[in-house]
């Protein structure tokens, strides 16, 4: 363990792992200005850490609802309308989940797996 915690690798990996919250933040703020909702960084940085921690919480699959609930909860402390919210957390969800499930597709469909005998009783 006292090796792990002075390895260059931890922190590489600490400062990757920093990295990739930076750029989901700069992701849903890009996303927050195509939609037409003009609010700060910082502020897309808080509606992403409320919508994070809103989803920690074990919930439906995918985050189905929940996701959509705490990005509406996030948008409107900010005085987002809660349509252009609803609007905009339904978008964000879908390009979010969608790159995903195409990715799951093709991986089954060019892989050896076989559905039907793996779904069979």
């Amino acid at each position: 363990m006292r090796d792990i915690g002075s390895s260059r690798e931890l922190f590489l990996a600490a400062l990757l792992s920093i990295a990739m919250l930076v750029l989901q933040v700069v992701v849903l703020w890009f996303m927050m200005c195509a939609c037409r909702i003009h609010l700060t960084l910082v502020t897309a940085s808080v509606v992403f850490l409320i919508l994070r921690l809103g989803t920690m919480i074990p919930n439906a699959p995918a985050n189905v609802g929940t996701f959509q609930l705490f990005t509406i909860i996030g948008l409107t402390f900010f005085g987002v309308e809660k349509t252009a919210a609803s609007a905009f957390s339904i978008v964000y969800f879908g390009a979010l989940t969608v790159p995903l499930w195409a990715l799951g597709v093709l991986a089954i469909a060019f892989s050896d797996l076989d559905l039907r005998a793996t779904l069979r009783p």
